[in-house]
């Protein structure tokens, strides 16, 4: 069966804790990867996975060897050793895609990929098409906050994290990329999804509100997934940080740059949310218009 629900994003706006989160959950089946691109990344044959570099290819890879050697150590499981197998060395497909959700009796399935927030709207219409009933979540953070943390990671991966902090020209260009600014253009994003999908079926939730109250913002979304929300089912560790990046404050030169970029769909997220997370943000950026 294709999956129950997709978290679609943000990226860097707390997925890695939603996905540890919901794995621990036992009403919820998640991939042992977190991220699968499939819909992003649609032409990827196994020749790929073997051979490609990127991220989530790498990954692939290192979770099929890791299932390996603890087979050939017989610590490892045959379930878990299939499900790699079939991951890395099967030609893809929708078919092949339906088949990765392993649910059981009584569980939900789903997938988070946070790069499908800015999808183009084919891909979003062929979702649709695929599984018309499915529930999405989106997570938003401050787009400042999330896209000087994006590039945090970007630079400190390919080793050149001191760039960011001796020279600001190669970050005004990071932030200028089309996919860094989709990422954080949440209500373009929205509108597209919405042309498919009712906005009964989207949970929007807000990173602040994580990060205020984990637990509370834990629930909410197990309620909108209609899975049990009550404490023992909720991990102790719900207030643990994952994959915390050390993007550090946002310098004021890069609030300039972002301010300029964000001001207008700010603006209307505002006025769509009307909330504290969109008031602090709108008024975080006009004041570095001024």
């Amino acid at each position: 069966m294709f999956p129950d629900f997709l978290c679609i994003g943000a990226q860097k706006a707390g997925t890695s804790w939603l996905y540890w989160n919901m794995r621990l959950h036992p009403q919820i089946w998640l991939p042992p990867i977190k991220e699968l691109h499939y819909f992003d990344h649609p032409t990827s044959s196994v020749l790929g996975v073997i051979l490609g570099r990127q991220v989530h290819q790498r990954i692939a890879r290192n979770y099929f060897i890791r299932q390996l050697l603890r087979m050939s150590t017989l610590r490892g499981s045959i379930e878990d050793l299939r499900w790699a197998s079939h991951y890395c060395m099967v030609r893809r497909g929708d078919e092949w895609y339906r088949s990765l959700f392993a649910k059981r009796a009584g569980q939900i399935s789903g997938e988070v990929t946070p790069a499908y927030a800015w999808l183009a709207e084919s891909q979003v219409a062929r979702i649709r098409d695929l599984m018309p009933s499915a529930k999405l979540i989106y997570t938003l953070r401050n787009p400042v906050e999330r896209s000087w943390s994006q590039a945090s990671m970007y630079f400190r991966k390919r080793g050149s994290l001191a760039s960011m902090e001796s020279s600001n020209r190669d970050i005004r260009h990071f932030f200028e990329r089309k996919d860094v600014i989709a990422n954080s253009d949440y209500m373009n994003n929205l509108a597209k999804w919405e042309k498919y999908y009712h906005q009964e079926q989207i949970f929007v939730g807000f990173f602040d509100d994580l990060e205020r109250n984990p637990r509370c913002f834990f629930r909410a979304i197990l309620g909108f997934l209609r899975v049990d929300a009550s404490d023992k089912h909720i991990s102790s560790s719900i207030e643990q940080k994952r994959h915390v990046g050390r993007a550090g404050s946002v310098p004021d030169w890069a609030l300039r740059t972002l301010a300029r970029i964000h001001y207008e769909q700010l603006k209307a997220l505002h006025r769509r949310f009307a909330n504290d997370s969109t008031a602090s943000w709108l008024h975080q950026i006009e004041l570095y218009l001024e």
